[in-house]
């Protein structure tokens, strides 16, 4: 028991496991990352309570936790005016996961900061092969069904898969000659396990992603390395599109787009993937005309939207959201929502590139490109999918951004 409670009060160690863990999770344990950041956002508010963790002083730290604080706050606010805090309170409670911010931020300071990157990039590169092992588990057992990972969705496994690529491209560039080769593998696993996904937005945020990190992490010394093979890799693609050759998992997807689209303007007809998102957008744009300033809550918005779907469109099919983070912030939460979440999310994007405008430090360029990979990752798939709202994604988020916030901007916090 002794040893146990020994364990416990190294924090510096408890923060080396906890990160490990909540990289490592997403893709193959799904919302066992919620689990893991909800309840040590718990543990950190009780600290800083309790006076045994003290909270940042620093300004741009404050700035951020307020814009979180603030995001909740104008969710809640929302919720109380068109009613849905009363209809179904329940729904504000994913809100506690943003709300952790500064009091998770105070307790991820007391580490060294190489250690947390440590932790991230090792993490990440287990949730790699994780992601596949569970990947190719699911593709054996149910052929022809897209894997949706432990997260129970596709889209969401195929997203966080790329978050954890990404997180470990950094590493390589980041990291010693001798762990490339590994990291380099572990990377190739995640790669496999989201083209089983089939997911079309993340693939090309993953694209983005890697171009971004070769930039960050001394671009011209990267790009004379790497120029030769990828430009062998996109002429080589790029001959067997033009030659008709299909690539497994990855061709039908967007060919299938084009059909789509083919469909909905020759027929009319909005029942594919293409389609509903196009019918989604409809209702959506029409349900925010309706209640611009303060929107319609989440539950009711997503019954409304399938209800719409049946007398409209003749489609009966029910979603949580409107595959559009911008149209669903001005459903749900109206203007005030969508305000507070881009000056959040405007601010994160501003605080990373500050630090990498001005500083030459590895380790705070690494908390930056760590949050604008979260950053990259989440608006461009969360264009045509979900951004927030789904736990597994909220928790994400932040187990990206508060490390990223403290390596890119922090200084470790003494312990009273």
């Amino acid at each position: 028991m002794k040893q146990i409670t020994g364990l416990l009060a190294d924090k510096p160690r408890v923060n080396r496991v906890f990160t490990l863990l909540c990289f490592a999770a997403p893709p193959a344990a799904g919302s066992v990352v919620s689990f893991l950041f909800n309840g040590g956002g718990l543990a950190c508010f009780a600290n800083v309570l309790t006076g045994r963790v003290a909270l940042s002083k620093l300004r741009d730290v404050r700035i951020i936790s307020l814009l979180f604080l603030g995001y909740v706050a104008c969710c809640l606010l929302a919720a109380l005016m068109n009613g849905s805090a009363f209809r179904k309170p329940t729904e504000l409670l994913s809100l506690a996961t943003f709300a952790f911010f500064p009091f998770s931020y105070a307790y991820w300071s007391i580490s060294v900061k190489k250690d947390v990157i440590s932790s991230i990039v090792w993490g990440s590169a287990i949730a790699c092969v994780s992601g596949l092992a569970v990947a190719v588990a699911q593709a054996v057992m149910h052929p022809g069904i897209r894997v949706e990972g432990g997260a129970g969705n596709a889209l969401v496994f195929a997203t966080v898969t790329v978050i954890a690529i990404s997180v470990v491209l950094a590493g390589i560039m980041l990291g010693g000659n001798s762990r490339r080769p590994i990291l380099g593998g572990f990377a190739f696993c995640g790669v496999l396990a989201l083209v089983l996904s089939q997911s079309r937005s993340p693939l090309l945020m993953l694209a983005v992603n890697a171009l971004m990190l070769m930039i960050v992490f001394g671009g011209a010394r990267w790009l004379r390395r790497l120029w030769l093979p990828v430009t062998a890799v996109v002429l080589l693609l790029a001959a067997m599109l033009a030659s008709g050759v299909d690539l497994p998992f990855i061709s039908p997807r967007f060919h299938e787009v084009i059909t789509n689209w083919k469909q909905v303007r020759d027929q009319g007809n909005y029942d594919s993937s293409a389609g509903l998102r196009l019918a989604i957008w409809e209702i959506g744009f029409e349900m925010w005309k309706e209640a611009p300033w303060f929107g319609h809550g989440r539950q009711f918005a997503a019954e409304e939207m399938g209800r719409r779907l049946v007398e409209i469109y003749g489609i009966d099919r029910s979603f949580t959201h409107f595959h559009n983070f911008l149209l669903q912030a001005l459903v749900q939460n109206g203007v005030l929502g969508l305000l507070s979440l881009l000056a959040l999310l405007g601010f994160g994007g501003w605080l990373a590139f500050k630090t990498l405008k001005t500083s030459q430090d590895d380790e705070r360029r690494f908390g930056a490109a760590l949050m604008l990979i979260v950053l990259v990752t989440y608006i461009g798939a969360g264009i045509t999918n979900i951004m927030f709202g789904h736990d597994i994604l909220d928790a994400v988020f932040m187990i990206c951004m508060v490390p990223g916030v403290y390596l890119a901007v922090g200084r470790s916090m003494a312990v009273p």
